[in-house]
C-alpha cells in the first residue's frame, strides 16, 4: 500500500512540474497567452509524453492492461513479442500509451513541424540519403517530441539542428494544433498523432 501511494505522490509530483512548465512558458510566438479557461499544451496527452521514461512505463503498463484481449492474443501469436517492441518504443521516447477521456487505451505520438512561408511558397524537405540511395520524401521538416520537452523547445532545436544554414533568417510567428486518429497497423492499438506545427517565415530585409 505504501509503495502504490509513494508512485501516486511522484507521479504527481512529476505531472504538476511540467503543467507549471507549460504556464510559464506560454507566451508568444511560440504559443498564445494562457487564459482562465486555457493554459496550451497542458492537455494530458500532452503533459505525458513529455515524462520521465520510468513516469511513462507506469502509465503505459497500467493502459496496457486495459487492452482488449483479442490485442493481447494478437501480440503474442506472432513471431516477435509486440509487448516487448512496445515497452521499448515507451521507454525510447517513440510513443506514449495512455488512458484516454473515453476510459481506453490509446497510444500516442507527438510530432512538432515548421512550416516556412515566403509570400506563396512553402519550405519542404524533398527527400533523404540512406547510405547510398536517394529516397524521395516530401514533408514539412520536424520531428519527434523528447521527454522533458515542450514543443517550442523542439522547434527551435530543429531550427538550429537541421536548418542551420537558414535559421537566423527565420522567424516563428505562431503554433496550431491538429489531431489525427488512426488505427496502429503493427501494434492493433487505436493511435492519435499529436501535431504541433509551427507557423515561420522569412526575415525581411
Amino acid at each position: 500500500t505504501f509503495s502504490k501511494h509513494r508512485v501516486v505522490m511522484e507521479l504527481t509530483s512529476e505531472y504538476g512540474r511540467h503543467f507549471h512548465k507549460r504556464v510559464v512558458a506560454a507566451k508568444p510566438p511560440h504559443t498564445f497567452w494562457p487564459t482562465d479557461l486555457e493554459v496550451p499544451f497542458t492537455e494530458y496527452d500532452d503533459i505525458v509524453p513529455g515524462m520521465s521514461a520510468p513516469t511513462r512505463l507506469i502509465i503505459g503498463r497500467d493502459a496496457m492492461s486495459h487492452l482488449p484481449a483479442r490485442t493481447i492474443f494478437q501480440w503474442t501469436a506472432g513471431d516477435m513479442n509486440m509487448e516487448e517492441v512496445l515497452e521499448d518504443e515507451l521507454s525510447n521516447g517513440m510513443s506514449t500509451l495512455l488512458i484516454n477521456k473515453e476510459g481506453e487505451a490509446e497510444r500516442v505520438v507527438s510530432l512538432v513541424l515548421i512550416r516556412i512561408e515566403r509570400y506563396d511558397e512553402i519550405f519542404v524537405k524533398v527527400g533523404l540519403v540512406r547510405g547510398t540511395r536517394r529516397e524521395v520524401e516530401v514533408k514539412l521538416p520536424g520531428g519527434k517530441l523528447c521527454a522533458s520537452e515542450l514543443p517550442g523547445e523542439r522547434a527551435d532545436l530543429i531550427l538550429a539542428e537541421k536548418l542551420w544554414p537558414i535559421a537566423e533568417h527565420i522567424a516563428i510567428v505562431a503554433s496550431s494544433r491538429n489531431e489525427e486518429h488512426k488505427q496502429s497497423k503493427r501494434f492493433t492499438v487505436k493511435t492519435k498523432y499529436i501535431q504541433t506545427i509551427f507557423q515561420a517565415r522569412v526575415k525581411e530585409g
